[in-house]
């Protein structure tokens, strides 16, 4: 057993000898899974069903569309490493949201997607509970603390309201469970190093970069805090730590390459930084009352009058009330390490509000990658479940009030408290509220505060009757009890907290624009007025909801019907179709570039729903234009003023002036125009040197051929492709070669080759 701290020795041995008594009378793994799966179909039984599924913000805007995509090139047998759809193209398996190696996407590749998806959010959800108990479990030896952290864990607003994001979800769901296995494979090496290996190499092809990250820092900080204790091993540890984060790197690099090329060309690393929900400045008030400062919102969800994308970040009265105990004596050098993680992520949680996320992306600037401050609270809600663990550990292995400093009486003090600062809040909301919308619910406000301290109240009768029976037999019974006191006040702390609509609403081909603006054949243009202004309706059903989004082509929800949009919600946007899209919904009116752009459709609010058909859109393959040289900065400038005609002129770098011949050239000739995602194809003639130029986002893996050999591709207009071509009848083909991930991919079969050889091959004294 691991000792959870140095000091009081003598008192934890005997605290281990009682728990491991009391808690053989309690479940283990399966009894606790079969829990999670339960309290998971009570939550969705609808979902489990396989009759609705989820559809508030992203799952439907960018999830389910972007699974969608992937869904259709896997049956065609294609790697989708560049969706053509989105914008005038853009990475797929760069972006590493879309999950395209994630071995657990099989789940929603092989099952009809409407229904599958939402099972794998909620079987993450279930393997996140597990990883908690395990963890906790290997910290303590306490079943029922164990099982207590893992429902903290895995129904906590935060986890709950992390739905929108499969990967996320998926990310965070392996969060527990690496820091359990990196621990045990530092210790003792052996199969526990590969089995550190896969599980971070899963967790890698999530594609959640910041809880990825969040993940690995956790496990630095309890290496850390082991070898506090054991100095002696600390080469030994720390060198089998960075074996074990070399080899995920090597074995995920068939992701992580692809994925950095995107991010080097993106808008993230032009000095971005805009901070995007904060928790707001009361924000830790949520924590003990889950409505405070919170409106209603459409389908009966409550938020937060200021923007934030996590509808609850709420970890339960019993967190609150262990946290306090852990303030009032913290005891042990893991409780006092998950008290500062815990504390010092929630402020970082709070962005510029907290006033440190700010001074530390000053000093370290990388930090502004993170655009979402609330990220850090996944962290944060690690903590406060790590925390029941611990300290219900603590109180459950006290046999009398004098013997342990977590006594039964210190609980009582916690609740106490815990009580005050409820009472507290609800006096604050009612004479200073933030708005007259949070003055009018202040009645629902008030009952649910009153649940909570009821159920809290409830907890701590059943821990001090659990005291009293334990020796009768029937603390299984109250340990129980215990469950569902914590996993109820979880549950009901917001009502309708992920509605769910029927699947029917995600059938491909509820669109009939036709002309259809499909693959080669025009865009779409659904300007950031439209999509705010439809943020801001106010459905009553969801139905209604989805299928007016998917009418209206918001988000990336374009793909569902294999429509081309100029440009789709994705994580990252390259950065030069990101500034010709800014400029682009600066623009009263659509001209010339919009021609260039190929789009054919666009709308304004508030006819949403009407679309306006533009018909003098160029082809996706031009030729002709003169082309015009001028430095990189002045592009933009040039190309977004209307009264130049880009049928006429091609604007590119000053620095290619010397290595083009091409003038313009009306008499060229293009024919037999081929588009497929990762090929265009076509046949030209020309009598002199001549330009083609590609309304497609230049990106380094395209190579263009000519007559099969190959030829340079010119950046045109700010963000886009041009060949030149020489006299004659040519067969044109541009490709997608992306080399960096064929060697990537190489890279990543050998080592896992190389793993399953050591595996097979090792004894069984190292053995786990």
């Amino acid at each position: 057993m691991i000792n959870p701290g140095n000091d009081h020795t003598t008192i934890e041995k005997q605290a281990r000898m009682d728990t491991r008594a009391k808690s053989s009378r309690f479940v283990g793994v399966g009894g606790f899974f079969l829990f999670l799966i339960l309290g998971l179909f009570a939550y969705f039984p609808d979902v489990f069903l396989g009759l609705n599924t989820f559809y508030l913000g992203d799952f439907c805007k960018i999830s389910l569309s972007n699974a969608f995509y992937f869904v259709e090139c896997f049956w065609r047998g294609e790697v989708p490493l560049w969706n053509p759809l989105n914008g005038a193209g853009a990475p797929f398996v760069g972006s590493w949201f879309t999950m395209v190696f994630y071995p657990p996407s099989l789940l929603y590749l092989l099952f009809p997607l409407k229904f599958a998806l939402g099972w794998f959010c909620l079987l993450h959800i279930a393997w996140a509970g597990l990883g908690a108990y395990f963890l906790v479990h290997a910290w303590t030896g306490n079943r029922l603390g164990a099982s207590l952290a893992g429902i903290v864990f895995a129904f906590n607003g935060m986890t709950i309201s992390s739905i929108d994001w499969p990967a996320i979800i998926a990310a965070h769901a392996w969060m527990p469970w690496i820091i359990w296995i990196t621990q045990r494979a530092v210790r003792r090496g052996g199969r526990w190093l590969m089995l550190a290996i896969l599980f971070g190499t899963l967790q890698m092809l999530t594609g959640g970069p910041e809880n990825i990250l969040f993940t690995w820092i956790l496990s630095s900080v309890v290496l850390f805090a082991d070898t506090i204790t054991h100095r002696r091993l600390i080469i030994t540890r720390v060198c089998r730590f960075a074996f074990v984060v070399l080899l995920v790197a090597l074995l995920a690099a068939i992701q992580l390459l692809p994925f950095l090329d995107c991010l080097m060309l993106s808008h993230r690393m032009a000095g971005f930084w805009q901070e995007s929900s904060p928790l707001p400045s009361w924000g830790m008030a949520n924590l003990i009352h889950p409505l405070f400062y919170t409106i209603p919102y459409r389908h009966g969800l409550m938020v937060q009058p200021l923007y934030c994308l996590i509808d609850s970040y709420y970890c339960g009265c019993v967190a609150i009330l262990f946290f306090i105990c852990a303030l009032l004596t913290p005891a042990g050098n893991r409780i006092r390490m998950v008290l500062f993680v815990s504390v010092l992520f929630g402020v970082l949680a709070m962005g510029g509000a907290g006033y440190l996320l700010p001074f530390l992306i000053n000093h370290f600037p990388y930090l502004s990658l993170t655009r979402y401050p609330f990220k850090y609270f996944y962290v944060a809600s690690w903590g406060l479940a790590m925390i029941v663990g611990l300290v219900w550990y603590r109180i459950d292995a006290t046999k009398t009030s004098e013997s342990h400093p977590f006594s039964k009486s210190l609980l009582g003090i916690a609740f106490c408290f815990y009580l005050v600062l409820l009472v507290f809040l609800i006096w604050f909301e009612w004479n200073y509220p933030i708005n007259e919308a949070v003055r009018n619910v202040f009645q629902q406000h008030l009952h649910n505060a009153l649940e909570r301290a009821v159920l809290a109240a409830v907890f701590l009768f059943l821990v001090l009757m659990r005291h009293k029976i334990s020796y009768l037999g029937k603390s299984p019974i109250i340990g129980f009890l215990l469950l569902i006191t914590v996993w109820l006040d979880l549950a009901t702390h917001k009502s309708f907290q992920i509605p769910t609509v029927t699947t029917a609403v995600y059938e491909p081909g509820l669109n009939d624009l036709e002309p259809a603006p499909t693959l080669g054949k025009g865009r779409c243009f659904v300007p950031a007025s439209s999509e705010e202004y439809f943020s801001h309706l106010d459905f009553t059903d969801p139905i209604t909801e989805v299928v007016c989004s998917r009418r209206t082509l918001i988000g990336s929800t374009y793909l569902l019907d294999g429509y081309g949009k100029f440009l789709g919600v994705e994580t990252m946007y390259l950065r030069g179709q990101y500034e010709i899209f800014a400029w682009l919904n600066q623009m009263t009116h659509l001209g010339y570039l919009a021609d260039f752009l190929g789009i054919i459709y666009y709308n304004r609010p508030p006819k949403t729903y009407d679309w306006i058909h533009r018909t003098n859109a160029m082809s996706l393959v031009s030729h002709g234009q003169t082309p015009v040289f001028l430095p990189e900065e002045e592009i933009v400038n040039e190309i977004i003023r209307d009264e130049h005609d880009l049928r006429q002129r091609v604007y590119l770098p000053l620095e290619d002036q010397g290595r083009l011949v091409a003038k313009g050239n009306n008499s060229a000739r293009i024919e037999n125009v081929r588009v497929h995602n990762h090929l265009i194809e076509f046949d030209a003639e020309a009598t002199e040197p001549t330009l083609a130029t590609i309304a497609q986002t230049d990106y380094p893996p395209w190579r263009a051929f000519v007559n099969n050999r190959r030829t340079a591709i010119y950046r045109a207009n700010h963000a886009y492709q041009a060949i030149e071509l020489p006299p004659g009848q040519h067969h044109v083909r541009v490709q997608y070669v992306d080399t960096k991930f064929r060697a990537s991919a190489i890279v990543s079969v050998l080592i896992l080759g190389m793993m399953l050889m050591i595996a097979l091959r090792s004894n069984k004294k190292n053995a786990w």
